[in-house]
């Protein structure tokens, strides 16, 4: 377990603290156009990888999937860490993204295969508290150090813990019941994977459309968003999009709308505080720290909380508390609003997915054979990743708009709109939330099996 919580914090750590550091990376390559593309181009990737990840895991098992998870995240923080233009720190973070989506995946499936049922509340309440001690000191940190010595320092200072992470993981994960099945062994599995690459590849051509500024690049954006959502749809089990009521996609969808807009909104908020409120980079970074504090206590609750009925409630709970969190975040984008607003409504859209996210992990490994775990984690984190870099590049849509209708000088707000709307796609979790399947106890695991 130390380990899988020592990996998940290095995650947890590199995601925040390069959130924080991205402004000055921007602002070092002159690479402000290709900010969404940058911040857009691990969660595109990530469908690619967790496709692939899933199917790995349920042929052979976790061993080789996770090794390959880390070696493929140090890689890209290598690449990023070194870049001398923007375009190499997008390249950089998008191997990052194809290494974590594999590597995340093989986490929940060993926990979906291998701890209790009853266990599994309190493991992913564990894996949440692993976010504490980097959501504590990891914004704040990053930033400091980018402000004293370089952002560079950020990405590669990581790099050895993942690899000395791979070297202990070996002698842990050798011992695993592995199986021996093709990847390969029906024509579905290929028509899978040229889906998710056709998904990620369309969520990253976004980001880069959305750096173009221009009424043609608007239409194109509109298109390749509805073919994305058109592909991840097939990518999901039958019934995801539309939440269909006690199946295992209502699960999968509550996660997407909570966590596509709390990460496309964390994505932009120390942009937003550098720009409009005159923040320091490492002054910003603490709202992050604010929410990732609050995102791991939301999840030890929901751990704590073993009555079906109340868990039945948490998601909706937790999509009331993100959505209020978001719209104060749209409103503190306001210059004349004070910055520590921002605080606030990060502490409060924490809570709420922290609330959320893992009871949905639980509802949808325990609605699942064990023998598909793999494949309904791999569901769980494309959402994660395909539904976030599809909000990343809404927002940035947004900023678009005033190009598109003429007012070149960028005259108004350029955050307000996107996280308006980002709040709207908080406020459908909980509509899905109440779709969402009941598990009454152990004996519930396994009894339905979801229908791709």
């Amino acid at each position: 377990m130390w380990l899988s919580v020592t990996l998940i914090t290095v995650g947890a750590f590199q995601a925040l603290a390069l959130t924080t550091v991205m402004p000055a990376v921007a602002d070092e390559l002159n690479g402000y156009a290709l900010y969404a593309l940058t911040m857009g181009a691990p969660l595109a990737t990530h469908v690619i990888s967790t496709t692939i990840g899933g199917k790995w895991v349920d042929a052979r098992g976790p061993y080789i999937p996770t090794i390959t998870g880390c070696s493929l995240a140090a890689l890209g923080l290598v690449v990023a860490g070194i870049a001398r233009h923007m375009e190499v720190v997008a390249i950089g973070r998008a191997i990052m993204g194809l290494g974590t989506g594999m590597l995340m995946v093989a986490l929940y499936a060993m926990v979906g295969s291998h701890v209790p049922a009853n266990k599994q509340p309190k493991f992913f309440a564990i894996f949440a508290a692993a976010w504490v001690v980097p959501s504590m000191f990891g914004p704040f940190f990053a930033g400091w150090v980018a402000e004293r010595y370089s952002w560079r320092v950020v990405f590669l200072a990581v790099v050895p813990i993942l690899l000395i992470a791979v070297l202990a993981m070996i002698p842990i994960l050798k011992p695993l019941p592995r199986k021996h099945e093709s990847i390969w062994k029906d024509k579905n599995a290929y028509r899978l994977v040229l889906i998710a690459t056709g998904a990620g590849g369309g969520a990253a051509l976004m980001q880069i459309v959305v750096s173009q500024r221009s009424i043609v690049a608007g239409v194109i954006f509109v298109v390749l968003a509805a073919l994305v959502f058109y592909l991840l749809k097939q990518l999901l089990p039958v019934g995801t999009l539309s939440a269909r009521r006690n199946e295992v996609g209502a699960a999968i969808a509550t996660r997407m709308w909570i966590n596509a807009p709390i990460v496309a909104t964390e994505a932009f908020l120390p942009l937003m505080l550098v720009e409009i409120h005159d923040w320091t980079k490492k002054t910003a970074g603490i709202v992050l720290t604010i929410g990732g504090i609050s995102w791991a206590l939301g999840s030890y609750v929901q751990g704590k909380i073993a009555d079906p009925q109340k868990r039945h409630r948490l998601p909706i709970m937790g999509g009331i508390l993100s959505t209020i969190g978001i719209a104060i975040a749209a409103i503190s984008a306001f210059p004349w609003a004070p910055p520590i607003l921002t605080a606030f409504a990060w502490l409060l859209a924490g809570a709420g997915v922290g609330l959320t996210l893992p009871a949905m992990s639980v509802v949808a490994l325990g609605s699942t054979p064990k023998s598909e775990h793999g494949q309904i984690s791999a569901s769980l984190q494309i959402v994660d990743g395909i539904g976030a870099a599809l909000a990343i590049g809404v927002v940035g849509f947004f900023q678009m708009i005033p190009y598109i209708v003429g007012d070149h000088q960028a005259q108004g707000n350029p955050f307000v709109p996107g996280l308006l709307f980002m709040a709207a796609l908080a406020a459908l979790s909980t509509y899905t939330a109440t779709r969402v399947p009941k598990l009454t106890g152990p004996d519930s695991i396994d009894s339905t099996t979801p229908r791709r």
